[in-house]
């Protein structure tokens, strides 16, 4: 019988949590995020640290950054695709169906 309040390890079962910075990354408008991105796209990681560790760096800047970095560092492909489809765009899936005819067989009575 179960006990009331026992969930028998439960809690470390099931998908991982999205990460707190990719929430609120979710929220900005698509050209700030465009924007940071970009720019911080074009830096070394280490410069990136730099730039996230400034304190006149705004907020918008330091949570892109700070996504870069991790998704580079931790080798995180959840960071690293969500920076990817929300700067280029989802990759379209194509399926080639093209299909070619066979020719039919025609037997000649001997």
């Amino acid at each position: 019988m179960y006990k009331k309040g026992n969930n028998y390890g439960a809690l470390n079962k099931g998908r991982k949590r999205m990460p707190q910075e990719l929430i609120e990354a979710k929220q900005l408008t698509r050209d700030e995020f465009l924007k940071a991105t970009t720019e911080l796209l074009r830096h070394t990681p280490q410069s990136i640290c730099n730039i996230v560790n400034d304190p006149r760096s705004d907020a918008l800047t330091c949570l892109v950054g700070t996504i870069i970095v991790k998704a580079i560092d931790e080798g995180d492909d959840k960071r690293a695709s969500f920076i990817i489809e929300n700067t280029i765009g989802k990759a379209k899936e194509t399926k080639d169906i093209n299909l070619t005819p066979i020719p039919p067989i025609i037997l000649e009575d001997a």
